[in-house]
């Protein structure tokens, strides 16, 4: 295969989604306007002039009733002389065909979408990863989609409850789908998908003219598996850790390759970017399994102990620590530094959600909460996020002990937080000798 063939096929692959999110943003723009007023003013209009469906956009099954109705009310005021059906009654049946129309087209969707993307995708067994991974991007894409307007989706839904007359007793109305969790579950099964074929794809040196797969899916599979952690999800962080894993090396030497030509310092600031990844979702393992009661955290200590076994003839801890120092000494702004950054302040606002807090008054929630050293260490101040770096904690909690370095052996910043913990664990332990629980 060519290099053109290769990259005539990779866009094909990247447009294989693409009429279904237009088709979804469709959907979406037709129910936009649908509110409860402008909804009755809707109805009033087709069902008072016959001809008003011309100039409006009204799904088949919701006009063929808006006519029988208005065939009726014609037929009763020529008999009865006046109009006697209410308009609730008008507002509360054609609100019920306009939810079932809906109903129908977004359970249609979505069925369709894992029957001719999603499960060809999970099946496929001897593709090209490359190809693979770039269908894979297109359903995540889809569904990012789908998430963003399903809110559109949901208001128009609220907007035709709220003209349903519960005093009727009228359960012909359909279940709401929940969008946002088929959402959710595919996307996972994707992710997983992903992390199968991405040790497949190219790592060497960047070709500008082509699509960056690896480092897009390198990125893709971080987010997962942080987003993963942080919310409690063992089964997909544990997929997708190893392979990130694994990823974040070959990504390290990669970037060496590729920035050659940068000045040492420069080079060496982004080269230890996936190292410090790695290091980094793994303290937040272990502090969400500490926060939220189940987590990832055995799995992680056990790829870094296979990483060492498979390593055994390199220092590793001696490059860890070295790459630590480096960062730790380091001022300058850097992708990799504001998205920590971020993500501090991210899990800052979770800790402050379940009452965590700092307030620098010698008294710590987290005492009163969790009685846990690292969390009380990590517990946000009132006005910031958190003092310290995750990976820091990855150092301190697995690295100094599975080598027997000492808190003087560390880095200054774990160092920091090691003697944080060590000062909370004491007071915690002195609190338990006195008999004073907090309570």
């Amino acid at each position: 295969m060519t290099v053109d063939d290769e990259n005539i096929r990779l866009a094909l692959d990247s447009r294989e989604a693409v009429g279904y999110r237009y088709f979804w943003i469709g959907v979406a723009d037709e129910v936009r306007g649908h509110k409860p007023d402008a909804l009755s003013e809707l109805i009033n209009s087709i069902v008072g002039d016959r001809t008003a469906h011309l100039h409006s956009n009204v799904p088949r099954p919701v006009l063929q009733l808006m006519e029988q109705i208005s065939a009726g009310i014609s037929y009763e005021t020529l008999v009865e002389g006046r109009r006697v059906t209410p308009q609730w009654w008008v507002d509360h049946l054609i609100a019920r065909e306009f939810s079932k129309s809906l109903v129908s087209t977004i359970n249609n969707f979505t069925k369709t979408v894992e029957r001719e993307l999603i499960d060809p995708i999970m099946g496929a067994q001897q593709e090209i990863a490359s190809s693979l991974a770039q269908r894979i991007f297109g359903v995540i894409d889809l569904l990012d989609t789908v998430e963003y307007f399903s809110e559109v989706l949901n208001s128009a839904l609220n907007s035709y409850a709220e003209l349903k007359n519960l005093p009727t007793g009228d359960y012909g109305w359909p279940s709401r789908p929940e969008i946002n969790e088929w959402v959710r579950s595919q996307h996972k099964r994707v992710s997983i998908r992903l992390s199968e074929v991405a040790l497949d794809l190219p790592s060497t040196s960047h070709d500008v003219a082509k699509p960056d797969l690896f480092g897009r899916t390198y990125r893709f599979l971080f987010d997962a598996t942080f987003d993963a952690i942080s919310k409690n999800d063992p089964e997909l962080s544990g997929h997708l850790f190893p392979t990130f894993m694994r990823m974040a090396n070959l990504a390290a030497l990669r970037l060496d390759e590729d920035l050659s030509s940068m000045d040492d310092r420069e080079r060496s600031l982004l080269v230890i970017e996936p190292i410090i990844d790695t290091m980094e979702l793994s303290g937040y393992a272990l502090i969400f399994e500490r926060l939220l009661g189940s987590g990832i955290w055995t799995l992680v200590t056990q790829t870094w102990d296979r990483t060492y076994i498979e390593n055994a003839n390199s220092p590793v801890s001696t490059y860890l620590l070295s790459v630590l120092r480096f960062a730790s000494g380091n001022y300058t702004l850097t992708p990799g530094s504001v998205g920590r950054s971020q993500r501090r302040i991210d899990v800052s606002r979770i800790f402050r959600t379940i009452g965590i807090v700092n307030n620098y008054d010698g008294e710590t929630e987290a005492i009163l909460q969790h009685r846990d050293p690292i969390l009380a260490a990590y517990a946000p101040g009132d006005l910031g996020g958190l003092d310290h770096e995750a990976m820091d904690l990855f150092v301190v909690e697995y690295l100094a002990p599975r080598f027997g370095l000492t808190i003087a052996d560390l880095p200054w910043s774990a160092r920091y937080l090691g003697e944080s913990i060590s000062r909370f664990s004491d007071e915690f332990t002195d609190e338990d000798d006195s008999g004073d629980d907090r309570e």
